[in-house]
């Protein structure tokens, strides 16, 4: 039990650095509100399958602030720890109380967290720059984000579905059974 727990923290961990890492490679930024869109939300829904929500909130909020920090995005930081972390929440709480699992429900589970991410940094948005009208006009890019993210993730989950791997995934992707 003991190393079972100890890889799923290295797990996590290696998840937050690629969620960080996804994020540097092509920050595309949004001038109205000083933010940006990236890529970093595939990897966020690719931790909740592989590790579930617990680990997979935890890699998403840390990985994500990271990166803020890591750009000069300080300020943006605290929002986006808890804007991805609950991202990864509502996705993982969506699939483990579902009694319909599989794809459909995965990817559901991505749609509604990326809800909250968009409807989130609206609010942070509008907070930091006391500009909700600015905000509002970066909605459809952040919209735009999470569907390539959730849209990644599934063609990248869905292979690796059919590799060993899959025994590794603490929400199954295609048959919907938890292996945890």
């Amino acid at each position: 039990m003991q190393q079972k727990q100890t890889n799923k923290i290295i797990t996590a961990a290696l998840m937050m650095a690629m969620i960080t890492v996804m994020i540097l490679i092509l920050p595309i930024p949004l001038p109205a509100v000083n933010g940006y869109i990236n890529l970093g939300d595939s990897i966020i829904f690719m931790a909740v399958i592989i590790l579930g929500w617990k680990y997979g909130a935890a890699a998403g909020g840390l990985g994500g602030a990271l990166a803020d920090l890591i750009l000069g995005y300080a300020a943006w930081a605290p929002f986006t720890f808890l804007i991805k972390g609950g991202m990864a929440l509502i996705m993982g709480l969506i699939i483990e109380r579902s009694k319909r699992k599989g794809k459909g429900i995965c990817f559901l589970g991505m749609i509604c967290g990326g809800i909250w991410m968009v409807l989130g940094y609206f609010v942070a948005g509008g907070i930091l720059y006391g500009n909700f009208l600015a905000s509002a006009l970066n909605m459809p890019m952040d919209g735009l984000q999470v569907t390539i993210g959730a849209v990644l993730a599934t063609v990248i989950l869905t292979a690796l579905e059919k590799t060993p791997m899959r025994k590794y995934f603490t929400y199954s992707f295609s048959a919907g059974e938890k292996t945890e």
